[in-house]
């Protein structure tokens, strides 16, 4: 894939970048469809057609009860417009530098599709894009995914795209996530501790060489450097099923860290970069409360960077280095 060209190189065509992300149920009636498109993915659910398929259906049904009661505790997710509000910013953010760029989203799991967000570049006389995943550390089953359907929804319209497919360690991403930590520190008691929470993912996934959890850890590290001394750990959440999952799980790191006698801690989403599901319920509801019945005094939840300004900014820089 060839790199892209500044306007002011000749380009008459408006530069396209594609925000790519798993997407998620807004609402409760669009729980069953999006259930249904995450398990229909090879890559969640490593089956053949004829099983993955009909499975993915009755998964979609059995579990669509237990989604509800969650989306009932927190009246619905805001992933989607902190989304949309994230493309609109950085499309500001692009023109403030005097690059014109038409910047939709395309999800993977749920409307708009990731292959909408290519048609309507293409309709807009777009001809060289730039794919961005929003998942800072790279996995197959996120960011992998989402650039195979971009790959397939590109392949006969021509146009030339230039892929992103993780940004962990990028120096704005960083010291945005130590601003935003070093504002949560305050709330805390005595000797905090930050905990660092990373979506899980399936052994089969990471015996297979998969980086993320490399990645997660690299993230951590470079942030820790520029925090100073202070304890820390890792844990992962939102397992699904019962097969084998990275671990520590957050529960088990909750335990380990009262064990150990700490009693103020500062909880980081660092996997996540905004508001849904698995933070306002997971973390907000479920995690708090098992922290305080374990002994946990002080619980400070560090927000999703959403809309920070260092955040757009990353992602700003991220694209004028992919141009010449």
């Amino acid at each position: 894939m060839r790199p892209l060209a500044r306007p002011e190189a000749g380009i008459d065509a408006p530069i396209g970048v594609l925000l790519l992300y798993m997407g998620g149920a807004s609402t409760i009636q669009e729980i069953k469809p999006f259930l249904y498109h995450l398990f229909s993915d090879r890559l969640i659910l490593p089956l053949p057609s004829p099983l993955r398929i009909p499975l993915a259906w009755l998964i979609s049904r059995t579990r669509y009860y237990l989604v509800k009661k969650r989306y009932d505790r927190i009246g619905g997710s805001p992933l989607l417009d902190i989304t949309m509000e994230q493309a609109k910013a950085l499309k500001g953010v692009l023109e403030e530098d005097g690059i014109e760029a038409q910047v939709e989203v395309g999800m993977r799991y749920s409307p708009p599709f990731i292959y909408q967000a290519v048609e309507r570049l293409k309709d807009k006389g777009v001809k060289r894009a730039i794919a961005l995943t929003l998942y800072p550390q790279y996995s197959k089953a996120t960011a992998g995914s989402c650039l195979m359907a971009m790959k397939e929804a590109v392949r006969q319209t021509g146009l030339e795209v230039v892929t992103i497919p993780h940004w962990h360690t990028h120096p704005s991403f960083i010291n945005t996530w130590v601003g935003v930590i070093n504002g949560a520190l305050p709330s805390l008691q005595g000797n905090p501790h930050i905990l660092f929470s990373a979506h899980s993912l399936p052994m089969r996934i990471v015996r297979g060489g998969d980086p993320y959890p490399e990645q997660v850890e690299e993230t951590i590290e470079a942030i820790m450097t520029k925090l100073g001394p202070m304890p820390y750990s890792l844990a992962y959440q939102s397992k699904v099923g019962p097969v084998k999952w990275l671990g520590p799980s957050v529960e088990q790191e909750l335990a380990r860290l009262v064990r150990q006698g700490v009693h103020s801690l500062a909880l980081v989403p660092i996997s996540f970069v905004s508001e849904h599901l698995e933070t306002l319920y997971e973390i907000d509801i479920i995690l708090r409360g098992e922290a305080l019945r374990l002994g946990i005094e002080t619980f400070v939840r560090v927000p999703a960077l959403n809309l920070h300004p260092g955040l757009i900014h990353t992602w700003k820089e991220l694209i004028l280095e992919h141009l010449p």
